[in-house]
């Protein structure tokens, strides 16, 4: 299991004119515009290739801002490195880091002596690396059916990604290889699914947040295991390892449980077997959220999931 930072975003404030100049010195795009041109949004590429998309936000009718998105082990390699993960493990290590990016940011004409920089997304990201490709959609399965429940959260589930969201944060599971290879056309040996948790600056805890962005990303990745797996927990089973549903049914029946708690987790693992996933077989099984949380903790105790492998 590979671990840091995939990206992390910045917020500039800014003003009309000052975009205006930037736009006039640089090679840009218009992403797009509304038909009465108040708001408008462009955005310089020429150091995609390093790691770093700079998108102008530009509007008459509200603060205009910049929005600065880096890829940081790209920025600091000098080249596009699509699976390596930043760790911000030293003040040393994120004082480079700023170095490169504000020379940057200079060089297109935002004076960062100046201008307010506040750290506005991080994505904290976990990557396994699988021993084939075939392993790679079964875990992710495993993502999909694992998921309890919160209502307050929107799931997006697609063949090759699941993900779960609200306004300010999303936890999405993906297939990185399959992504390289089809949509970026990069080709990769290894098979790697990528686990991120996508904080917008909402969702950063108050503890972690600093008058610096440096200090934050510092804070942010020395909890970096905690605040995904803190996450993971609330809404999965901490699911262990995946054994075929005959296995499954052997440990349980060995184990030191009560025969009505056997009973009770063999259902659950024949619900979850025929369901989308654990929530719907909760509903099945008839059983309360707070016992069924209780239920999936023992599964974790006798170190298997309840989502099985056929």
């Amino acid at each position: 299991m590979n671990t840091g930072i995939h990206t992390f975003s910045l917020y500039i404030k800014s003003s009309y004119s000052d975009i205006k100049n930037i736009l006039q010195k640089n090679e840009h795009i218009t992403v797009n515009k509304d038909k009465y041109h108040l708001n408008k949004l462009y955005c310089i590429t020429k150091y995609k290739k390093y790691g770093v998309e700079i998108l102008l936000n530009q509007s008459y009718k509200r603060p205009s801002f910049i929005t600065v998105i880096v890829n940081p082990s790209s920025l600091l390699a000098d080249e596009y490195r699509p699976t390596d993960l930043f760790k911000a493990d030293s003040k040393k290590t994120v004082k480079i880091l700023k170095q490169n990016l504000y020379s940057i940011l200079e060089n297109i004409g935002i004076d960062c002596k100046t201008a307010k920089i506040s750290l506005s997304r991080c994505d904290l990201t976990k990557d396994m690396y699988l021993l084939s490709y075939a392993d790679i959609q079964f875990m992710l399965r495993v993502f999909k059916k694992s998921y309890i429940t919160d209502k307050r959260l929107k799931v997006d589930i697609k063949k090759h990604s699941w993900a779960i969201k609200n306004k300010s944060r999303e936890f999405c599971v993906y297939n990185k290889t399959y992504e390289l290879k089809k949509r970026h056309q990069i080709d990769i040996s290894d098979n790697i699914l990528r686990l991120e948790l996508r904080l917008s600056r909402k969702a950063m805890p108050q503890k972690y947040k600093n008058k610096s962005w440096t200090n934050e990303l510092l804070n942010l990745y020395s909890d970096h295991n905690k605040l995904i797996d803190n996450f993971i927990r609330k809404i999965h089973q901490d699911f262990k390892r995946v054994v075929s549903y005959d296995e499954a049914i052997q440990i349980i029946d060995g184990s030191k449980y009560r025969q009505k708690t056997k009973n009770q987790l063999k259902k659950i693992i024949k619900k979850a077997s025929t369901c989308n996933n654990l929530a719907d077989a909760r509903k099945k099984c008839e059983i309360r959220k707070d016992k069924f949380i209780k239920l999936l903790d023992k599964f974790s105790e006798i170190g298997i999931c309840a989502i099985t492998k056929d």
